[in-house]
Protein backbone atom coordinates (compact mmCIF):
# COMPACT_ATOMS: atom_id res chain seq x y z
CA UNK A 1 0.00 0.00 0.00
CA UNK A 2 1.48 3.42 -0.88
CA UNK A 3 2.96 5.33 2.02
CA UNK A 4 0.58 8.27 1.52
CA UNK A 5 -2.47 6.00 1.64
CA UNK A 6 -1.21 4.31 4.83
CA UNK A 7 -0.60 7.64 6.47
CA UNK A 8 -4.01 8.93 5.40
CA UNK A 9 -5.83 5.93 6.87
CA UNK A 10 -3.84 6.11 10.10
CA UNK A 11 -4.66 9.77 10.64
CA UNK A 12 -8.34 9.25 9.85
CA UNK A 13 -8.49 6.35 12.32
CA UNK A 14 -6.92 8.44 15.08
CA UNK A 15 -9.24 11.38 14.39
CA UNK A 16 -12.33 9.18 14.47
CA UNK A 17 -11.22 7.62 17.74
CA UNK A 18 -10.58 10.99 19.31
CA UNK A 19 -13.94 12.21 18.10
CA UNK A 20 -15.68 9.67 20.32
CA UNK A 21 -14.10 11.11 23.47
CA UNK A 22 -16.68 13.19 25.34
CA UNK A 23 -17.30 14.77 28.69
CA UNK A 24 -20.45 15.67 30.57
CA UNK A 25 -21.63 19.27 30.58
CA UNK A 26 -24.28 20.77 32.83
CA UNK A 27 -26.31 23.73 31.63
CA UNK A 28 -29.24 24.52 29.37
CA UNK A 29 -31.98 24.37 32.02
CA UNK A 30 -32.63 27.84 33.42
CA UNK A 31 -32.57 28.20 37.21
CA UNK A 32 -32.57 24.45 37.83
CA UNK A 33 -31.29 25.00 41.37
CA UNK A 34 -33.71 27.91 42.08
CA UNK A 35 -30.81 29.99 43.33
CA UNK A 36 -32.57 33.14 42.09
CA UNK A 37 -34.88 32.62 45.05
CA UNK A 38 -37.90 32.44 42.76
CA UNK A 39 -39.30 30.58 39.74
CA UNK A 40 -37.34 32.51 37.12
CA UNK A 41 -37.27 30.41 33.94
CA UNK A 42 -40.28 28.35 34.97
CA UNK A 43 -43.99 28.70 34.19
CA UNK A 44 -46.47 27.78 36.92
CA UNK A 45 -49.91 26.35 36.13
CA UNK A 46 -52.54 25.65 38.78
CA UNK A 47 -55.85 23.87 38.61
CA UNK A 48 -58.78 23.73 41.05
CA UNK A 49 -58.78 23.93 44.81
CA UNK A 50 -56.05 25.87 46.55
CA UNK A 51 -52.69 24.47 45.43
CA UNK A 52 -49.59 26.14 46.78
CA UNK A 53 -46.06 26.60 45.46
CA UNK A 54 -42.97 28.48 46.49
CA UNK A 55 -39.23 28.59 47.05
CA UNK A 56 -37.84 27.67 50.45
CA UNK A 57 -34.45 28.45 51.95
CA UNK A 58 -32.36 25.46 53.03
CA UNK A 59 -31.00 27.52 55.90
CA UNK A 60 -34.49 28.07 57.31
CA UNK A 61 -36.39 24.95 56.24
CA UNK A 62 -34.44 21.70 56.85
CA UNK A 63 -33.69 20.03 53.53
CA UNK A 64 -32.32 16.72 52.31
CA UNK A 65 -30.69 18.49 49.35
CA UNK A 66 -27.34 19.13 50.98
CA UNK A 67 -25.62 19.80 47.64
CA UNK A 68 -28.39 21.97 46.25
CA UNK A 69 -27.20 25.46 47.16
CA UNK A 70 -29.50 27.62 49.27
CA UNK A 71 -32.94 27.08 47.75
CA UNK A 72 -35.41 24.45 46.59
CA UNK A 73 -38.85 24.54 44.96
CA UNK A 74 -41.98 23.16 46.59
CA UNK A 75 -45.32 22.21 45.03
CA UNK A 76 -48.30 21.29 47.22
CA UNK A 77 -51.87 20.11 46.68
CA UNK A 78 -52.93 22.71 49.25
CA UNK A 79 -53.66 22.96 52.96
CA UNK A 80 -55.54 20.21 54.74
CA UNK A 81 -59.26 20.79 54.70
CA UNK A 82 -59.42 21.99 51.09
CA UNK A 83 -62.40 20.17 49.63
CA UNK A 84 -61.69 20.70 45.92
CA UNK A 85 -59.19 18.55 43.98
CA UNK A 86 -56.15 20.61 43.09
CA UNK A 87 -52.97 20.52 41.02
CA UNK A 88 -49.92 22.63 40.33
CA UNK A 89 -47.21 22.18 37.69
CA UNK A 90 -43.91 23.87 36.88
CA UNK A 91 -42.78 23.76 33.24
CA UNK A 92 -39.87 24.90 31.08
CA UNK A 93 -39.15 24.64 27.35
CA UNK A 94 -35.72 23.14 26.56
CA UNK A 95 -33.70 22.06 23.54
CA UNK A 96 -32.16 18.62 23.84
CA UNK A 97 -30.26 16.05 21.82
CA UNK A 98 -30.47 12.29 21.75
CA UNK A 99 -28.40 10.92 24.62
CA UNK A 100 -28.98 13.88 26.95
CA UNK A 101 -30.24 13.17 30.47
CA UNK A 102 -32.66 15.09 32.64
CA UNK A 103 -31.81 14.66 36.31
CA UNK A 104 -33.26 16.10 39.52
CA UNK A 105 -33.63 15.40 43.23
CA UNK A 106 -37.00 15.34 44.95
CA UNK A 107 -38.61 14.58 48.27
CA UNK A 108 -42.29 13.61 48.42
CA UNK A 109 -44.20 13.94 51.70
CA UNK A 110 -47.87 13.38 52.40
CA UNK A 111 -50.48 13.46 55.16
CA UNK A 112 -52.38 10.72 53.40
CA UNK A 113 -51.97 7.34 55.10
CA UNK A 114 -53.29 4.34 53.17
CA UNK A 115 -55.38 2.13 55.44
CA UNK A 116 -54.14 -1.04 53.71
CA UNK A 117 -57.26 -2.90 54.83
CA UNK A 118 -59.54 -4.73 52.34
CA UNK A 119 -62.61 -3.68 54.32
CA UNK A 120 -61.79 -0.04 53.61
CA UNK A 121 -60.55 -0.54 50.04
CA UNK A 122 -62.82 2.16 48.60
CA UNK A 123 -61.47 4.65 51.13
CA UNK A 124 -57.90 3.61 50.49
CA UNK A 125 -58.38 4.14 46.77
CA UNK A 126 -59.11 7.81 47.43
CA UNK A 127 -55.59 8.38 48.76
CA UNK A 128 -54.00 9.13 45.42
CA UNK A 129 -52.03 12.36 45.60
CA UNK A 130 -49.41 11.90 42.90
CA UNK A 131 -46.27 13.66 41.71
CA UNK A 132 -45.74 13.42 37.96
CA UNK A 133 -42.79 13.92 35.60
CA UNK A 134 -43.72 14.63 32.00
CA UNK A 135 -41.65 15.50 28.94
CA UNK A 136 -43.28 16.35 25.61
CA UNK A 137 -41.66 16.68 22.19
CA UNK A 138 -43.08 19.99 20.95
CA UNK A 139 -42.84 18.91 17.30
CA UNK A 140 -44.43 15.52 17.97
CA UNK A 141 -46.73 15.93 21.01
CA UNK A 142 -47.85 12.31 20.70
CA UNK A 143 -44.30 11.32 21.64
CA UNK A 144 -44.73 12.47 25.23
CA UNK A 145 -43.55 10.53 28.23
CA UNK A 146 -45.09 10.69 31.70
CA UNK A 147 -44.42 8.74 34.86
CA UNK A 148 -45.56 8.97 38.47
CA UNK A 149 -42.43 9.63 40.50
CA UNK A 150 -44.26 9.49 43.84
CA UNK A 151 -47.65 8.28 44.97
CA UNK A 152 -49.36 8.49 48.36
CA UNK A 153 -50.38 4.84 48.04
CA UNK A 154 -46.79 3.60 47.91
CA UNK A 155 -44.89 4.72 50.96
CA UNK A 156 -41.68 3.12 49.74
CA UNK A 157 -41.50 5.81 47.00
CA UNK A 158 -41.40 8.63 49.52
CA UNK A 159 -38.27 10.29 50.85
CA UNK A 160 -35.17 11.65 49.16
CA UNK A 161 -34.91 10.39 45.58
CA UNK A 162 -33.02 11.09 42.38
CA UNK A 163 -34.76 10.80 39.03
CA UNK A 164 -33.14 10.55 35.59
CA UNK A 165 -34.64 10.41 32.13
CA UNK A 166 -32.76 9.80 28.85
CA UNK A 167 -33.73 11.88 25.81
CA UNK A 168 -34.20 9.64 22.76
CA UNK A 169 -34.49 12.20 19.94
CA UNK A 170 -33.18 15.65 19.10
CA UNK A 171 -35.82 18.33 19.51
CA UNK A 172 -37.54 20.99 21.56
CA UNK A 173 -39.28 19.67 24.67
CA UNK A 174 -41.61 20.86 27.37
CA UNK A 175 -40.37 19.62 30.73
CA UNK A 176 -42.99 19.44 33.49
CA UNK A 177 -43.02 18.41 37.16
CA UNK A 178 -46.38 18.48 38.90
CA UNK A 179 -48.39 17.27 41.87
CA UNK A 180 -52.12 16.65 41.88
CA UNK A 181 -55.03 15.11 43.73
CA UNK A 182 -58.11 13.80 41.94
CA UNK A 183 -59.72 11.85 44.77
CA UNK A 184 -59.47 12.68 48.44
CA UNK A 185 -59.77 16.43 48.93
CA UNK A 186 -58.85 16.75 52.58
CA UNK A 187 -55.25 15.74 53.24
CA UNK A 188 -52.45 17.44 51.37
CA UNK A 189 -49.16 16.28 49.86
CA UNK A 190 -46.02 18.13 48.83
CA UNK A 191 -43.02 17.57 46.61
CA UNK A 192 -39.73 19.43 47.07
CA UNK A 193 -37.48 19.66 43.99
CA UNK A 194 -33.88 20.69 43.47
CA UNK A 195 -30.80 20.26 41.24
CA UNK A 196 -32.72 20.00 37.96
CA UNK A 197 -30.01 19.48 35.34
CA UNK A 198 -29.74 18.68 31.69
CA UNK A 199 -26.66 16.51 31.29
CA UNK A 200 -25.34 16.57 27.75
CA UNK A 201 -22.15 15.26 26.14
CA UNK A 202 -19.77 17.53 24.29
CA UNK A 203 -16.27 16.93 22.84
CA UNK A 204 -13.37 17.53 25.20
CA UNK A 205 -11.58 20.83 24.34
CA UNK A 206 -8.36 18.86 23.94
CA UNK A 207 -10.13 16.53 21.54
CA UNK A 208 -11.20 19.41 19.33
CA UNK A 209 -7.63 20.71 19.24
CA UNK A 210 -6.34 17.28 18.22
CA UNK A 211 -9.00 16.97 15.55
CA UNK A 212 -8.02 20.30 14.01
CA UNK A 213 -4.32 19.46 14.25
CA UNK A 214 -4.95 16.11 12.55
CA UNK A 215 -6.75 17.67 9.62
CA UNK A 216 -4.08 20.38 9.25
CA UNK A 217 -1.34 17.76 9.30
CA UNK A 218 -3.16 15.64 6.77
CA UNK A 219 -3.60 18.59 4.44
CA UNK A 220 0.05 19.57 4.76
CA UNK A 221 1.23 16.03 4.04
CA UNK A 222 -1.08 15.74 1.04
CA UNK A 223 0.22 18.98 -0.42
CA UNK A 224 3.81 17.84 0.08
CA UNK A 225 3.14 14.56 -1.70
CA UNK A 226 1.33 16.33 -4.51
CA UNK A 227 4.23 18.71 -5.13
CA UNK A 228 6.77 15.88 -5.46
Amino acid sequence: MPTFKKCFLSIVTVILALGTMTTSAFALIINGGFETGDFTGWAITTGGGNPQYGISDHNIVPSVFVNGGNYQASLSTGPSGSFTPSSVAMTQIISANSGDFISFDYNFSTLEIPLQNPIFQSIEDSFNDTALFRITNMNFPANSYAISIADAKYLNKQGNQNFQYAISDNGVYELSISIFDVGDQERNSQISIDNIQQITTVPEPSTLILLVAGFVGLAAYGRKMFNK
